[in-house]
């Protein structure tokens, strides 16, 4: 897959001598997101704090989505809080996307009952 290409490019770079960046992670990140993959997003996260490498806002927006629709509405209520707790503010695109995931589970609760 792509990104298995990906991952060996990331581990020849180190083999270089070259410390991933934000480029790099956000890279992997939107991947894996687009993907489905949410356990390897989030490792390649945590990988990235690790490094002491301060994630964009773009990019957490990325991993909201991503978790909403592949886990759902509660882990990504979880992350949208995590994102006040690492500095940032949730913009109008955070409060969208878990309005349309409330929205979502709504229908989905309704279709089962009705």
């Amino acid at each position: 897959s792509d990104m298995r290409k990906a991952e060996k490019v990331l581990k020849h770079m180190e083999l270089q001598g070259l410390d991933p960046n934000i480029v790099t992670y956000g890279t992997l990140i939107k991947g894996y997101a687009s993907e489905g993959c949410v356990d390897r997003m989030m490792k390649k996260y945590e990988e990235m704090s690790s490094r002491h490498i301060t994630v964009s806002q773009t990019l957490f927006i990325i991993m909201l989505r991503a978790l909403g629709k592949h886990v759902g509405l509660d882990r990504a209520m979880s992350w949208f809080k995590e994102m006040s707790v690492m500095g940032f503010q949730p913009d109008a695109r955070a409060h969208k996307i878990l309005l349309e995931l409330s929205m979502k589970k709504g229908r989905r609760g309704r279709s089962r009952n009705g």
